[in-house]
């Protein structure tokens, strides 16, 4: 194989052997890197059905993004060719005989040391050894957080750089390898052992086998946490825990053989032996639940380096030289144990918590082992809205968790042990409690709903398009605002038909958001945009419902709420800030004070907290999620990921050729860079007054980009080579605050949505020479936005709500006429294949095809799923089609430092935060 190149990789040494097959060592030839190539057995080629079900896999473990994990960049097929110069043979190589596609995976490279081999020279130090367990307990969480069971944790698939970071290696392949049918056989080797059992197939290395695992019987995360026990044991003693001459001989060892707790050295801490008996607990039920617990009991261990202290943040780990305090210790305990001690004297209590010292207690509520929280990207609408909600006598949890490819409500009483599923509660996201904490209301793609805590079908209370937050005040009247934030309308909290409070129009705002009633339902705090996606843009707002008046409280913040201390609690750059607040005056006072980071925020200002009113505080840690890199991802779903840094990345568009890419990046404000594709360079071209919107000209050598100034945009235009000043466009006034979104072909026209502060949005035409010659297209009481021009310019693509939901329609342009619904089920960003046979469009986390005619007519065929997401989404268009039409790139989130996927707790939250931020008074 040395020599030989498969698709593009050119193969340099072998680098082992096991039972996934041949693993060598590669040049990537397009993005000129090393890689692993792990090629698969040739059984693969012969099953259809395994081979699809492995494709499907595959794409899930490429989603995985750790600095602990080693990426898997694709799954490829290819027919291996001979090079007659490589190796040291200077004949020619015979050609490969013709045989079946070779299926192999693409992965990174880890240069380093394998743990096992650093085992075989003996015991490891205490301290080395806290370290590597930590980075692999990481590892292991963040796979578990995304439903990963690793399922062949050994001392082999675990590799040690030079500068000491730890690689996990094989993630999921196990599971991955696995045929689809039961009794089945898994590949016979040392990595996927043994027959299958009446009950099932035996998947992984033998020594490192869970009992359940050994017995042939269905694994989850459980199995890993065994496996990390078992590893932890070898590096403390450098020996193998379970041995035997034969494979059934480890197993059997598994199963019955009892540890020597008397092996791990000297000087091993005690919290290290108990972690350690809890990992190698028999029953699965018995032992350690969740391998973020090993995390931070590793992690007070180790101190941190100033980088591990960061990543730790979001759970709380105290830093070096500090015992933490008790209330931490209860964070990691099973949430019925430690809340139930807490809480044992407060059930039937409606007060706050008050312990004796007022001293705030952390708890974090584990979660069933089928339920995984839903965040931004697996909502309905594909955008951020919240996941958790606290009852005002902060004794029920709701939360959102994912559902098959839905989403449903789950409620917990704090006071027991389980939680129940909410009925009817399929597609449900961003839910609130009525004031008397017995009804929980929530929001599906269109339609507001409520459902009683004591049981009942849900009732919906009235049509709310695409929503984006409602709260329940007082009076027993709901708030909510619709179509993206146009309009704060209010309803009755039996149901009716809403009436329109305010609007964008009347506040001068891009978008109103994430309201809480106040004041016995007279004022509401609204979250407000007035630029694109930069958090600068982003402001905390009191509306008078009397009089209609409103009025910014905080500028550079989100997901306002006002708590009864005399706080408002509002997020700014993935932390929780407060300051305090007069609700008579509705005027705020000093300046805001940090006080917890690491909450989650969504990308489009959604902040995963609820604040109760007996104090308590309920979050998902996290951080904010734009942080994203930038993929390659072919129509068959399979990601590639582009050599260019992660980034906060918006807007983008590739050139007419598909070389080079104008792309927004955000930082203390938001500017335009143009990537280089082939060659790996960066051309800034706009670089301040917070630029979003690039628009490629027909002919590549422009850019077209909108910028935020005082509040309202205007378009300019800008060389792409960065050589020379952007110009700005000469505009009628209707358009001012306009974004463009499509040039035509011919370089004549440019297709932009007018400002959302008039009509709610048009689409116009703007003549691109020839002074103000401007026209609306598309112009309705509906919001129309994010206009596609076909390749041959006789067709204009749009998103509208005219329906009741976001769907895509295509227009004659540029002239208007005709309409043609194109989407059948929701959608919105069409893009045009390059060739104008196919429009793309997005439906939440699907990516839509559609066949088209174009030409003096139009039509269009039936809507199919393309591939699925999640990936990133950013105002304006979040994706684009290469000029090949084969491939799409668009923003795969990282999701940095979100190492917790579970709701936490901080009880007698209210007293610590008076202390930090003194308000003068309580409501």
């Amino acid at each position: 194989m040395i020599g030989s190149t498969l698709a593009h990789y050119r193969i340099t040494a072998q680098l082992g052997a096991g039972g996934m097959g041949e693993v060598w060592r590669a040049t990537d030839e397009k993005l000129g890197r090393e890689v692993a190539l792990k090629i698969l057995p040739e059984d693969f080629a012969d099953d259809p059905d395994r081979h699809t079900r492995f494709e499907r896999e595959a794409q899930v473990l490429a989603s995985l993004n750790h600095p602990n994990i080693a990426h898997l960049y694709g799954l490829e097929h290819a027919e291996p060719s001979s090079d007659s110069a490589a190796g040291s043979d200077s004949s020619p190589r015979a050609p490969m005989p013709s045989s079946p596609p070779v299926h192999f995976l693409v992965m990174e490279l880890v240069e380093g040391e394998g743990l096992d081999e650093v085992i075989d020279r003996g015991p490891i130090p205490i301290e080395e050894t806290v370290s590597i367990a930590f980075q692999i307990a990481e590892a292991l969480e963040a796979a578990h957080e995304q439903g990963i069971v690793h399922r062949d944790l050994k001392p082999a698939n675990i590799k040690i750089t030079e500068d000491g970071k730890v690689k996990v290696l094989d993630f999921g392949l196990a599971k991955a390898s696995q045929p689809d049918m039961d009794g089945g056989i898994a590949d016979e080797s040392p990595t996927l052992t043994a027959r299958a059992t009446a009950a099932g197939v035996i998947l992984g290395t033998a020594a490192y086998m869970s009992p359940e695992q050994a017995r042939g019987k269905s694994v989850d995360r459980r199995a890993d946490i065994w496996a990390f026990g078992v590893v932890l044991w070898e590096m403390l003693t450098g020996r193998r825990l379970f041995e035997g001459e034969t494979v059934s001989d480890v197993l059997a060892a598994v199963l019955r053989a009892e540890p020597d707790w008397n092996d791990p050295p000297h000087g091993t801490p005690d919290s290290l032996r108990r972690m350690l008996a809890r990992c190698l607990q028999r029953d699965p039920r018995q032992r350690l639940q969740w391998i973020g617990d090993a995390r931070l009991d590793l992690a007070e261990l180790h101190g941190g380096s100033p980088e591990q202290q960061e990543d730790s943040a979001d759970a709380g780990v105290p830093s070096q030289g500090r015992r933490p305090p008790w209330w931490l210790l209860v964070a990691t305990l099973v949430i019925g144990t430690a809340v139930g001690a807490v809480l044992a004297w407060r059930i039937g209590r409606s007060t706050a918590i008050h312990h004796p010292a007022e001293q705030a207690v952390h708890a974090a509520v584990p979660l069933a082992d089928d339920e995984r929280l839903a965040f931004g990207e697996h909502m309905p609408l594909g955008v951020g809205r919240r996941s958790i909600a606290l009852s005002p006598d902060g004794m029920t949890l709701v939360y959102v968790v994912v559902s098959e490819d839905s989403t449903v409500l789950k409620v917990r009483r704090l006071d027991r042990l389980q939680s129940s599923t909410l009925s009817g509660t399929e597609g449900a996201f961003d839910p609130f409690f009525s004031p008397d904490g017995q009804t929980v209301a929530f929001f599906t793609r269109n339609k507001l709903k409520k459902v009683s805590l004591r049981g009942g079908d849900p009732i919906t209370l009235c049509d709310a398009v695409n929503p984006v937050g409602g709260s329940w005040g007082d009076d027993d009247r709901i708030v909510f605002a619709a179509r993206e934030g146009q309009e704060l309308l209010r309803i009755d909290g039996d149901g009716g038909t809403p009436e329109v409070l305010t609007s964008t129009k009347t506040t001068k705002s891009r978008s109103l958001a994430l309201p809480q009633v106040v004041n016995g339902g007279k004022t509401v705090l609204i979250t407000r945009r007035t630029g694109t996606s930069n958090h600068n843009y982003w402001s905390i707002g009191a509306f008078d419902v009397d009089t209609g008046d409103s009025h910014i409280l905080i500028r550079g913040g989100t997901s306002g709420q006002y708590v009864p201390t005399g706080h408002l609690v509002f997020a700014r750059a993935g932390s929780l800030q407060a300051v305090a607040l007069d609700l008579e005056r509705l005027e705020v006072s000093g300046e805001p004070v940090p006080i917890l980071d690491g909450v989650r925020v969504e990308s489009l200002g959604a902040a995963h907290f609820s604040v109760s009113g007996t104090g308590t505080l309920a979050f998902i840690p996290g951080t904010d999620m734009k942080i994203g890199e930038l993929v390659w991802v072919d129509r068959a779903g399979i990601v590639q990921p582009l050599e260019f840094p992660p980034a906060t990345y918006g807007a983008f568009e590739l050139d007419p050729r598909g070389e080079r890419l104008a792309i927004v990046v955000a930082d203390s404000n938001e500017r335009i860079s143009i990537y280089d594709l082939e060659r790996g360079t960066t051309t800034p071209i706009a670089q301040s007054g917070n630029s979003h919107s690039p628009v490629w000209t027909s002919d590549g050598r422009s850019v077209i980009f909108g910028s935020d100034e005082f509040d309202v945009s205007s378009i300019f235009l800008t060389p792409a080579d960065g050589s020379g000043r952007a110009s700005e466009l000469d505009l009628p006034t209707e358009l001012r605050g306009a974004t463009p979104y499509s040039a035509s072909t011919d370089g004549r026209s440019l297709a932009v949505t007018s400002a959302w502060l008039n009509t709610g949005g048009d689409v116009w035409v703007v003549r691109l020479h020839g002074g103000t010659d401007a026209h609306p297209i598309v112009a309705t009481s509906a919001s129309e936005w994010g206009p596609s021009v076909s390749p041959d310019g006789r067709w204009v693509a749009y998103t509208s709500d005219t329906s009741g939901r976001y769907e895509v329609y295509v227009q004659p342009f540029p002239d208007g006429g005709r309409i043609w619904t194109v989407s059948n089920d929701g959608g919105e960003e069409p893009v045009w294949a390059p060739r104008g046979d196919e429009l793309y469009y997005r439906n939440g986390n699907e990516w839509m095809a559609v066949p088209v005619t174009t030409g003096t007519t139009f039509s269009a065929g039936r809507p199919r799923v393309l591939f699925e997401g999640p990936f990133l989404n950013v105002p304006g268009f979040s994706y684009d089609v290469h000029a090949d039409g084969d491939r799409f790139l668009l923003i795969r989130g990282l999701d940095r430092g979100t190492r917790s996927r579970l709701p936490h707790l901080i009880f007698n939250w209210s007293s610590q935060l008076d202390r930090s931020v003194p308000s003068g008074g309580r409501e």
